[in-house]
């Protein structure tokens, strides 16, 4: 990912994630037993996200960003604060 700085790209991110998650409840008969829901794939990524908090979710100086997903209708829709943008001090 990168930024442009007046022209310039500059790398944003060095490493960056998604979860995934599996949800074990559902209805265990012979028709249905091997539907597995995701949250990506079957509801939409972010759809289920809420609000970072710093201090508890990230790092007192995260920024926050907020992120604008389409909801189950196609429609744009903003969650504020739900991406946080921090670094962290590797030693080795």
């Amino acid at each position: 990912m990168t930024y442009n700085d007046n022209g310039t790209k500059r790398q944003v991110m060095y490493e960056g994630s998604l979860g995934g998650m599996i949800v074990p409840y559902g209805d265990p008969d012979v028709g249905w037993y091997f539907k597995a829901y995701l949250d990506s794939g079957d509801y939409g990524m972010g759809t289920l996200t809420s609000p970072i908090v710093r201090g508890k979710d990230a790092p007192s100086n995260a920024v926050l960003l907020d992120e604008t997903i389409a909801d189950y209708t196609g429609k744009p829709t903003t969650i504020p604060g739900a991406v946080a943008i921090f670094e962290t001090l590797c030693r080795a």
